[in-house]
């Protein structure tokens, strides 16, 4: 169906430090309409659009439940490295016969404290009661804990590492946010594009057809080789606005179904920004930078974590009642204990200490050795300052590539405000034309043909500036992702 289209692009407003100009208040009220046949654009606040643009895209719905699964390992990682608690009743065993007349259990419980140097308390205690007897041999409890050793220092790793993917994860959520919008901004874009080159094309026809009418009051003949060619500029000219319309109405269809219109829509409202600068982020906050630093600060850690030498203790406090009837009686018995590491060589050494029975006190020894640690430990370590000197080559590079990017962006910056400067140059320079072509067509001194050429060439002014402001909004968004967000750390 032939039905026409109106794109009001009257909204597409320049502001800024030039809001008190003629010209610029001029362009915030124009209506630069383009008239072809498709359904009437309607014009809808930009925010809404681009809130249901990103409510309607996917990636930013399964970045969020990432993030919400990245949140779910880190706490998870924080309970399994905090204190844990482990109850257990043991083997249960009931009487069904006379025979067997005790009831027994043997319950056991146990503390790990890992911020505590590996901590471990450990309680034993099994029962038999029965036949008038309470009977609790076999009971007590253990604590092992770690002098020297790697495991509060891969603990803390193992939470920073935790950390990290949740922070990873929110930043990964932002990004995607900020491309879901670039992406909008694009299309808008695009639609804005297909319609100044349909709008363009359809001035072309116009120009020709009003030479076609020149050539014929010149009293051309419609065989003459000069009137065919304009004949054919003229086709050629609508063949051209045929395919411009094609492609706007294509745009125009995918636009309305990402923002989830049942009408076509052109965003309005469209906000001025200033550009971003590099000046405008920290340093340390530039991505790759900042992750080159945080992978040297880990590779650090880890290679300081390792230990040569490790040492660890051990105690504990046991009951245990003796039935046998040349020995009888209940004894208390206090255990404590080292073990140390050392190069592949493992030294034990503990001492037994009966409570009530000083003189059967004992010493024990256990002496080892692991030939392919001794040996092999050394390369470990050398690996591990090798990495640590890779990871300092990687910070070197980071920041080269912080210049590199800083000069980059800074030279696109300034030829984007070169550029919006030119064009509000422009738009003063046409608008100022435009009036003095309506002064001049009124008094007869230029033809409407030129009085409409003056009135195109300030549009199109207009709509130059309106782009470059499109296109400053898009830099913005991309300079950003460059840098970690101003917000900071996750909470």
């Amino acid at each position: 169906m032939k039905i026409k289209i109106f794109i009001v692009i009257f909204s597409l407003i320049v502001t800024g430090v030039f809001a008190k100009d003629d010209a610029i208040q001029a362009a915030k009220d124009i209506n630069m309409a383009v008239f072809f046949d498709a359904e009437k654009v309607h014009g809808t606040d930009y925010s809404s659009l681009l809130e249901e643009y990103r409510n309607r895209d996917n990636s930013v719905e399964k970045a969020r439940l990432s993030l919400e699964q990245a949140n779910n390992t880190f706490n998870k990682t924080k309970i399994q490295n905090g204190i844990d608690v482990n109850l257990s009743s043991g083997n249960i065993t009931i009487p069904l016969t006379k025979e067997n007349s005790f009831f027994e259990a043997n319950p056991s419980a146990e503390i790990d404290i890992p911020r505590l140097n590996n901590t471990v308390i450990s309680v034993d205690m099994p029962f038999a009661v029965g036949e008038g007897v309470t009977d609790f041999s076999g009971s007590g409890f253990d604590v092992s804990t770690d002098i020297i050793s790697e495991f509060s220092a891969n603990r803390k790793i193992t939470l920073l590492n935790a950390q990290r993917a949740l922070e990873n994860s929110q930043r990964n959520y932002e990004k995607t946010v900020r491309t879901v919008e670039k992406k909008f901004w694009q299309e808008v874009q695009e639609i804005y594009n297909a319609a100044l080159s349909l709008w363009s094309a359809e001035n072309t026809l116009h120009d020709e057809e009003t030479d076609l009418i020149v050539l014929q009051s010149q009293g051309y003949s419609p065989a003459s080789a000069t009137y065919r060619s304009k004949q054919i500029k003229i086709q050629t000219a609508k063949n051209a606005i045929f395919e411009c319309k094609q492609k706007l109405d294509a745009k125009l269809v995918l636009f309305a179904q990402n923002v989830g219109s049942d009408t076509l829509v052109i965003p309005i409202g469209i906000p001025s920004e200033d550009l971003c600068s590099y000046e405008d982020f920290d340093k340390n906050s530039f991505i790759t930078l900042e992750e080159a630093d945080w992978h040297n600060t880990l590779t650090e850690m880890e290679r300081d974590a390792k230990k040569q030498f490790t040492l660890a203790a051990t105690g504990g406090y046991h009951f245990f009642e003796n039935r046998n009837a040349l020995h009888p009686g209940k004894e208390h018995t206090v255990d404590v204990g080292v073990n140390a590491t050392y190069k592949g060589f493992n030294l034990g050494l503990g001492f037994s200490m009966p409570v009530n029975r000083m003189e059967k006190s004992g010493a024990s020894l256990s002496l080892g050795w692991e030939m392919s640690k001794m040996f092999g430990e050394k390369y470990d370590f050398a690996n591990a300052d090798l990495q640590v000197d890779i990871s300092k080559i990687t910070v070197k590079d980071a920041l080269s590539t912080y210049e590199t990017t800083l000069t980059e962006r800074q030279q696109k910056r300034n030829s984007l405000l070169a550029k919006i400067d030119m064009q509000i140059e422009q738009l003063k320079v046409f608008y100022d034309y435009m009036n003095e072509s309506e002064n001049w067509f009124k008094r007869g001194l230029i033809t409407e043909k030129q009085l409409l050429q003056a009135r195109r060439d300030w549009q199109n002014a207009v709509a130059s500036v309106v782009a470059c402001r499109i296109e400053g909004i898009i830099y913005n968004l991309e300079t950003a992702d460059y840098f970690l967000p101003q917000s900071g750390k996750v909470e």
